[in-house]
């Protein structure tokens, strides 16, 4: 925030004229100003950007997806567009939800270092009961990392799940 913009009128003492001096008093303290709150992305309807699709790991191309992509992926992620990720992330936890980066397999956080991606925390967006996209917001939009079709308890997914009582 900038420093207050309030003036002080001094006369000067070395003129004969009495003349008022301003001087501008600024605060001391610096502050970091906040433009917007981190979580405003909420009220916001999803936007999908491919451009950040891995084309190693996980790839959402024809030869890990196929046919799915037309049949399964396109129909939920347009319908998704008519909710907000309020309703997505906080309303639907049990199917979308955020990981910690260092929940996911190994395979998955190394290609996170080699992709140069910082991010503390990977979204889950739940397709069915196996088929999941992975990705992270920034600035409202959706950037598509990896389509798992085989997430579960195994070694080959993003995210091995640990199923309760089994």
């Amino acid at each position: 925030m900038a420093g207050s913009k309030k003036t002080k009128n001094v006369k000067s003492s070395n003129t004969p004229s009495s003349k008022e001096v301003k001087i501008l008093q600024t605060t001391s303290a610096k502050q970091i100003a906040q433009t917007e709150n981190p979580d405003s992305y909420y009220r916001y309807n999803p936007a999908w950007n491919f451009h950040t699709c891995d084309d190693i790991m996980w790839p959402l191309d024809s030869d890990n997806a196929g046919d799915l992509f037309w049949k399964e992926i396109l129909p939920c992620l347009k319908m998704w567009e008519s909710f907000d990720w309020q309703f997505l992330l906080v309303n639907n936890k049990k199917h979308h939800h955020s990981i910690d980066v260092k929940n996911l397999s190994k395979l998955a956080r190394d290609r996170l270092a080699e992709l140069f991606i910082e991010e503390n925390a990977i979204i889950s967006l739940r397709l069915n009961g196996t088929h999941r996209i992975y990705g992270y917001i920034q600035n409202k939009i959706f950037n598509v990392l990896w389509f798992d079709k085989n997430h579960g308890d195994n070694d080959t997914c993003v995210c091995r799940s640990h199923k309760k009582h089994t």
